[in-house]
């Protein structure tokens, strides 16, 4: 560490190689992948970016553990706000682009995916990565799901949805 602070570039490497895959393996225990992924990347750029002017109170991997807890509640409040405020745009463009491009029906399309993702938000990124032209197994690995699995809760997805339109029709 003090190599690294000191200037030493391959201290600095090994470092942050070292960071980067024990960000990684804590994140994915919270999140998909490519999301752990993406928030373990952000905690080491912050690490990289304040490690040297920072004083260490309790030391250097409790604080740098502190800055991942930080950015994995950063990314976890920033993906519960945009599930509140709206739903996946790519599955209401798909819906939108098809026959049902009656405004009423979007409207009611989307509060069904809002109480989609309440019930289950795999159910919803499983439709969205199925909107998207996602084969079966590109993503399976992308939501870590078996093939079967995976089929099954793409199937009970769209009958919650389906059940939630038919629902919301029938009182029209």
């Amino acid at each position: 560490m003090e190599k690294a602070r000191a200037g030493d570039k391959e201290a600095q490497e090994d470092l942050f190689a070292h960071l980067l895959g024990r960000f990684r393996y804590l994140a994915r225990r919270k999140l998909s992948a490519d999301d752990a992924d993406e928030v373990a990347q952000e905690a080491v750029l912050t690490v990289l970016n304040k490690y040297q002017s920072e004083t260490f109170h309790k030391g250097f991997d409790q604080w740098s553990y502190g800055v991942l807890q930080m950015t994995l509640l950063r990314f976890q409040s920033q993906r519960s706000r945009s599930r509140q405020v709206g739903v996946d745009s790519e599955i209401l463009d798909t819906f939108s682009s098809t026959s049902h491009s009656d405004p009423e029906t979007i409207l009611h399309l989307k509060d069904c995916l809002g109480k989609l993702a309440k019930s289950n938000p795999l159910y919803l990124r499983l439709l969205n990565l199925k909107s998207e032209g996602y084969k079966t197994k590109e993503a399976c690995k992308r939501v870590n799901l078996k093939p079967g699995t995976y089929d099954e809760y793409v199937h009970r997805a769209k009958i919650k949805l389906a059940t939630c339109l038919e629902i919301k029709k029938r009182l029209l």
